[in-house]
């Protein structure tokens, strides 16, 4: 890939069913990420052949509308779909499913902010290349409202009298970058360098911009070093300061009013991912209890035990809980999507599905220990993952603050609308 974007016509429409298209995939793909997720997790790099099998079974496209080959998510295919794949991938190799949600959402923010030649550049790299995305928005010295709003931001874009834009960015947390082709960032839009923290009390305004990976500003440095989530490749991503033609910026998602639904989408998909972190520690906690478990003296099977049972009685419970859950708050996005729905409902429902996922994920990690005892704590079961990972990834979004925006509107204190997180 090139450091500038040249013209690419879009693909005919896909004659393909969309939701057998996503369902095939995920049947190919689901069982080698699983096989690979131990080991995934225990190197800590970014899982090259992880986002290649994505590619191979036509997943890594499937943000994008039908006609640029993807299934048209919120459009063609209702949201649950997406959240479901986000689901099964995560049950499979949650650090994989984490990267797939930076690639659709990448995706599915562009097309939606730009539909012209940039997106049919992009697509056409991502079904040919596989080319993988970071989108990142974090800061390092970043601060948030009371209800989720990001201000302080330092990276910037300045529009120029001849059209171009001189950009500047420092990203924290830019999942993907370590093997990214490109990278979507945001920069708050100001009148020059000077200005970018002028007025740290409110949002600014911003746009997103999209850069090739080996464009001469970007710098990815690999500093990610989290307890979970570890081969994400959420390191640190640096744009020196350039000058970037106008078609590198995407646009301003406070322009496009459908684009009010970016938020929800990233924070249903790290309900999603939990999900499945949760229901991957009790797949392992069920095979434990049935293949290695010894029982307590008196019963003929493990499985058999009242304290067992309860156990996996309280997860089972709570993940199915998560999971519906996630499921309304789906249905309210694609009613927002069709009209029919304020962005405030959508919140509320979002938060209430990534507050749950978050509790139920980490408490699955945790009573997978409590059933399986010390054999179930050793390196080669490497059940700990499915507790580091949930763990990782509830933190990173305040729960707090999402549970506290619940709270007002259920108190009608405040209504929330636009979030960034």
């Amino acid at each position: 890939m090139s450091d500038t974007f040249t013209d690419s016509p879009p693909p005919a429409a896909i004659a393909t069913d969309p939701a057998a298209r996503l369902a095939a995939g995920l049947r190919q793909a689901a069982p080698i990420l699983a096989a690979r997720a131990a080991d995934v997790d225990a190197q800590g790099r970014f899982p090259h052949e992880s986002l290649h099998t994505l590619h191979e079974v036509g997943l890594l496209d499937v943000g994008l509308s039908v006609e640029r080959g993807g299934v048209g998510f919120g459009r063609t295919l209702p949201f649950a779909h997406y959240f479901d794949a986000v689901w099964t991938l995560a049950r499979a190799c949650s650090n994989t499913a984490q990267l797939f949600t930076v690639q659709t959402g990448a995706l599915f923010s562009i097309e939606l902010l730009r539909d012209d030649a940039l997106t049919d550049r992009i697509a056409h790299d991502v079904r040919t290349q596989g080319a993988s995305f970071c989108f990142t928005a974090a800061e390092p010295d970043e601060r948030f409202t009371h209800d989720n709003k990001r201000i302080n931001i330092q990276s910037y874009a300045q529009p120029l009298a001849d059209g171009r834009w001189r950009i500047r960015a420092e990203k924290a947390f830019a999942t993907g970058s370590v093997g990214a082709a490109y990278v979507l960032f945001q920069c708050a839009v100001v009148a020059g360098p000077d200005d970018a923290a002028a007025d740290a009390g409110r949002p600014p305004q911003a746009v997103l911009v999209v850069l090739p990976r080996n464009h001469p500003a970007v710098q990815v440095h690999d500093t990610w070093d989290g307890i979970g989530q570890r081969a994400t490749g959420s390191g640190k991503l640096v744009v020196d300061e350039t000058v970037v033609d106008a078609r590198q910026i995407v646009g301003n998602p406070a322009g496009v009013p459908q684009a009010a639904i970016f938020a929800p989408f990233y924070q249903l998909g790290f309900a999603a991912i939990l999900a499945g972190i949760g229901e991957a520690a009790l797949d392992d906690t069920l095979a434990f209890v049935h293949g290695r478990q010894k029982p307590t003296h008196g019963y003929a099977r493990a499985a058999d035990e009242p304290a067992v049972q309860a156990h996996v009685a309280d997860v089972r419970i709570a993940l199915s809980a998560s999971r519906a859950l996630i499921g309304e708050a789906a249905r309210q996005m694609d009613a927002f999507a069709r009209g029919e729905a304020d962005i405030g409902d959508v919140l509320v429902a979002v938060y209430q599905a990534k507050v749950h996922a978050s509790a139920s994920a980490i408490e699955a990690g945790t009573r997978l220990f409590q059933i399986g005892g010390a054999r179930s704590a050793t390196r080669h079961v490497a059940a700990d993952r499915h507790w580091r990972n949930a763990r990782t990834l509830s933190l990173h979004d305040s729960v707090d603050k999402q549970k506290g925006i619940v709270a007002r509107a259920v108190l009608g204190v405040e209504r929330p609308n636009v979030s960034t997180r």
